[in-house]
């Protein structure tokens, strides 16, 4: 949980959340396809003239992107499979990923608005829309992995909530790389019996909210969050993130309000603290005095922790006590090459 300056981040404070511990697949169906399906055979045109069937590709996982070059969402979906395919795990798979448009642009035109989004897939003509009828495609962008018998994979549509691992298990298991039974894991952790008691469906919740925030998708991130909360109202973790999240977008008085409900159910949280130590370094003045009482407090019992030496450099600092901030700031700098050398 490394607090970040609220001055150098512009944003107060953004703890290092958990690490992810399943993989998860976006929650809409693209279309009434679904997985073991035979793909459609399509043929369309490049924008370079050429004649491009992808779903006849030997050997190959085939990756579909259903959008457009000016739909902000259908650009990072590109940019995420592009990442992903450079990979080292991808490259004796080679998967074969084409963005498929049905805007009636020129293919100059289009070739410039690729290079300007700095899009480097194949892109391919649908202006009749038959791939996106053949494929039912209603919502942009829309991700279709097919394996090398042609067979559905992964279909899914909407916003990429949690697309970069999502697409990665589809593309491994439409290579051979991951058997049916790990590929149900990954994308439908929600879904097997082990989750179905409130607090566990509320863990995966946090763990999904943690993925969305950091795939830069706080509306989404704060709506599961949320849903974790109303499953399990006395845990503390979807609390912690909702405040987080609120001060990221410099909202102070919704942090303090979720931070507030953390010391509720645990008024020794570090989280808490902490997080009320933020908001009140974030309001800066008349607040860091309360900040700085409130840190030190919590520093008497917990002396060993890097996150609150920070910020009771930031109060110093805004004060204009440099020495003291300087002094904090290697206390907390020698915390954390503690932590990360093993030690105590």
């Amino acid at each position: 949980m490394i607090l970040q300056s609220p001055r150098r981040a512009g944003m107060v404070i953004a703890p290092t959340l958990c690490a992810i511990l399943s993989l998860v697949t976006p929650t809409h169906a693209v279309t009434h396809l679904k997985r073991g399906d035979a793909a459609p055979v399509i043929t369309l045109t490049g924008l370079d003239g050429s004649t491009v069937s992808p779903t006849t590709q030997d050997e190959r996982p085939v990756v579909l992107l259903f959008g457009e070059l000016y739909h902000e969402r259908s650009v990072e979906a590109a940019q995420v499979l592009q990442r992903l395919t450079a990979e080292s795990g991808m490259a004796d798979l080679s998967p074969f990923c084409i963005m498929i448009v049905t805007q009636p642009s020129p293919a100059a035109e289009l070739r410039q608005l690729a290079r300007e989004r700095r899009i480097q897939l194949p892109i391919v003509h649908d202006v009749d829309r038959r791939a996106s009828t053949a494929y039912r495609v209603s919502v942009l962008p829309s991700v279709i992995v097919v394996d090398a018998q042609r067979r559905i994979v992964l279909a899914s549509a909407g916003l990429f909530t949690r697309s970069a691992d999502a697409f990665r298990s589809a593309i491994l298991a439409a290579g051979g790389r991951f058997s049916p039974a790990g590929l149900d894991a990954a994308l439908h952790p929600t879904s097997v019996p082990a989750v179905s008691d409130a607090r566990s469906r509320a863990e995966r919740l946090v763990i999904l909210a943690g993925q969305l925030a950091r795939s830069g998708m706080p509306e989404l991130a704060q709506d599961k969050y949320r849903e974790a909360m109303k499953a399990d109202p006395s845990f503390a973790a979807p609390r912690i993130g909702l405040g987080r999240l609120a001060l990221r977008r410099r909202d102070w008085v919704d942090a303090e309000t979720h931070f507030q409900s953390v010391a509720a159910l645990d008024e020794q949280a570090p989280e808490a603290i902490l997080g009320l130590a933020a908001v009140e370094l974030a309001r800066g003045a008349a607040e860091l005095p309360k900040a700085e009482q409130r840190i030190r407090g919590y520093l008497a019992s917990h002396p060993a922790d890097a996150e609150a030496y920070f910020l009771l450099g930031e109060v110093c600092d805004q004060s204009g006590r440099f020495q003291e901030a300087a002094a904090s700031y290697r206390r907390a700098a020698e915390l954390f090459e503690a932590r990360c050398n093993g030690q105590k």
